[in-house]
């Protein structure tokens, strides 16, 4: 007897095995052992390139540097974790500028990691390689892979949602629902930012209705109450440091998500700022070629014709979740004083 009740899932062939011969077939990253070796070489090779020519420290990494002199509930105007987890290692190795230029490049790479991982599932692995090299070449994973911000750990907790929402698609497994749970936590612990997520993720709660099997309803219980519990200490501070005077309330971050003018500001800014032809140009054709090739090994069947429901979950997925992600991405990287704009391509 399994230790959960997976949800409906079709298995189909994919074509890709029967591809023989050709550029595609030596190109692709077989393994995920392929894809680590591939992220540390360009990893290193970009860290040591930054850190010979670059005459100071991004200035976000000099900030995070300070703020981890003293650990608190709250820094200023965002949430704690990136300053927590950059605090650790200088407390081993000491205040150096390459600490957070590694655990910035760790943060990024490890996104693009599995932004990767969800392509392959969907659309096999050749396609995954293409996406993951394509992605490199952006200014963000390259020339500004030493930067170490809130941005870079908000980038890998909504990769990370995204994934783990995959998983709960095609397995219906508890243990994602709790990892879904802690990446929104930790997301919200990352930046307030993350609070962008949540329209896709009702999307997905409405899609796979868990209220209709008691196990996936545990499941989004549990999702709830984790990302509660990690979220929950830091809004208490920041409730008493509010009551008390100790910051203005409208100034700060978090209050300006809360308060309607300040998302629908945060969401406007986001796509009056964002030019998306060319993804959407590439969801669409991600999604005609998902209905006309099940390129997949499982995936949820709904009510009705299971071919029907196997293309039409693939393009509201990509649609509903993968879009938003990249969108919000994309323009969670850009930097205000950025004139030319420059991007990166998360999942």
């Amino acid at each position: 007897m399994p230790a959960h009740k997976p949800l409906p899932i079709r298995h189909a062939p994919c074509p890709e095995h029967h591809n023989k011969g050709g550029f595609l077939p030596m190109f692709a990253l077989v393994n995920s052992s392929h894809l680590t070796i591939l992220m540390v070489l360009f990893g290193l090779a970009w860290i040591g390139h930054l850190s010979s020519v670059a005459l100071t420290a991004p200035m976000d990494n000099v900030e995070q540097w300070v703020w981890s002199q003293s650990l608190q509930w709250g820094y200023h105007k965002h949430p704690p974790l990136p300053t927590w987890l950059l605090a650790l290692p200088q407390m081993l190795f000491g205040p150096t500028a390459l600490t957070g230029q590694i655990l910035g490049s760790l943060c990024t790479l490890s996104a693009a990691m599995i932004f990767a991982n969800v392509v392959r599932q969907i659309w096999g692995k050749h396609n995954a390689s293409i996406a993951l090299l394509a992605g490199l070449c952006i200014t963000f994973y390259n020339g500004r892979l030493n930067y170490y911000n809130h941005n870079v750990l908000l980038m890998l907790c909504v990769s990370l949602s995204a994934y783990c929402w995959w998983q709960i698609s095609t397995t219906g497994r508890t243990f994602w629902w709790i990892a879904l749970g802690a990446s929104a936590g930790l997301g919200m612990l990352s930046k307030y930012q993350y609070l962008l997520v949540a329209g896709p993720s009702a999307y997905m709660i409405w899609q796979l209705k868990p209220w209709r099997s008691q196990q996936q309803l545990r499941g989004f219980g549990l999702a709830i109450l984790t990302a509660t519990l990690l979220f929950l200490p830091h809004l208490w501070w920041y409730s008493i440091l509010a009551g008390v005077g100790h910051f203005s309330i409208p100034e700060h971050h978090l209050a300006g998500f809360v308060s309607g003018h300040g998302f629908a500001n945060a969401v406007g800014h986001r796509f009056c700022h964002l030019d998306h032809s060319t993804l959407d140009d590439a969801f669409e054709v991600a999604s005609k070629t998902t209905s006309s090739k099940a390129n997949m090994d499982g995936v949820v069947c709904f009510r009705g014709d299971p071919e029907r429901a196997h293309d039409s979950f693939l393009r509201d997925f990509s649609f509903w979740v993968l879009r938003p992600t990249c969108v919000n991405s994309l323009e969670t990287v850009r930097q205000p004083n950025d004139s030319q704009g420059t991007f990166g391509l998360g999942t």
